[in-house]
């Protein structure tokens, strides 16, 4: 453990995480790899990623949850998420797009409710690639490459970003795919409500919130906003509030040298006592023995593109 500050990835930190970016205009960029990877234990994505792999394998910590990403397989990191214990084989290759959550949302409008859904909802962060679907999105990408080197265009960050947004309505319908049927119809009221409460959740930096505090946040009541929560997912309100400061947690016992007083200062507890109590009872051991027993080890790999 070796910092108090999660770093976070945004498109102003981008080129000290990131190498070999082609294009970017502050609100979308391309990497085409990775030399090196980040020399830190973990990172907060302040942004959208989405990584294809070409070859190789990628492993890698999403909000405490192990996952590899094999050949011919998409990662989606989401804005607020934790990636950590990264690592790659010495043969990974990937194409990398990485795009601001303003600019995201103006692109597919109502259709981010699939992606929302699959991300933070159904837990889906890889999807496989058939070959037709790679081979399309191949075709994407080396559109966008011919027209990047353009840049005395006048209409050159236009251009880029329709073939972004093309791409991405591209992806929606690979991730519906992932989803029932009930998932692909026009979003209503109380999903619209669901995914703004996700959206006040992934951004607060304390998540520990009553529902009172939530609810009053989108104008409804306590109860309507559980009965949403439970309508979209199978999961109270509280539920959620939960699982998002368990995972906060998480990162700060693993990955920080914070004393369990400043974890619990930062995540919004009283006091020590009380944050030890709510750690003892949703892990079922105190700050310090989670702590000892899973404690973050650096991991940098250095490869060739």
């Amino acid at each position: 453990m070796n910092s108090k500050t999660i770093p976070s990835l945004e498109f102003s930190t981008l080129r000290q995480f990131l190498s070999h970016i082609s294009y970017d205009d502050g609100d979308v960029a391309i990497i085409d790899c990775l030399q090196s990877l980040p020399a830190v234990n973990a990172i907060r994505m302040g942004i959208h990623v989405a990584l294809l792999c070409e070859k190789g394998q990628l492993q890698l910590d999403v909000n405490g949850k192990p996952s590899v990403v094999f050949e011919d397989e998409i990662l989606f990191c989401p804005v607020s998420g934790i990636i950590d214990n990264i690592s790659v084989s010495r043969n990974f290759e990937c194409k990398i797009l990485c795009l601001t959550d303003n600019i995201l949302k103006n692109f597919i409008l109502g259709n981010a409710r699939f992606l929302n859904k699959a991300v933070y909802v159904e837990k889906i962060n890889i999807v496989p690639l058939d070959h037709s679907a790679r081979q399309r999105f191949m075709n994407f990408y080396s559109i966008a490459r011919q027209e990047m080197h353009d840049t005395t265009h006048p209409f050159y960050k236009e251009m880029m970003q329709s073939l972004v947004q093309a791409f991405l309505f591209f992806l929606c319908g690979i991730v519906q795919k992932f989803l029932s049927l009930e998932d692909c119809i026009h979003a209503n009221y109380g999903e619209t409500l669901f995914q703004r409460f996700l959206d006040l959740l992934a951004k607060d930096p304390i998540k520990r919130h009553s529902i009172d505090y939530y609810a009053d946040k989108l104008c409804i009541t306590p109860k309507y906003l559980t009965i949403i929560c439970n309508r979209m997912s199978q999961k109270t309100a509280s539920d959620w509030v939960r699982d998002y400061t368990l995972d906060e947690i998480r990162y700060y016992l693993r990955n920080t040298d914070n004393t369990i007083k400043e974890i619990a200062s930062i995540l919004g507890f009283s006091s020590v006592q009380s944050f030890g109590k709510y750690v003892r009872h949703y892990m079922g051991v105190s700050p310090n023995d989670y702590r000892k027993k899973n404690s973050s080890e650096i991991h940098q790999v250095q490869h060739n593109c």
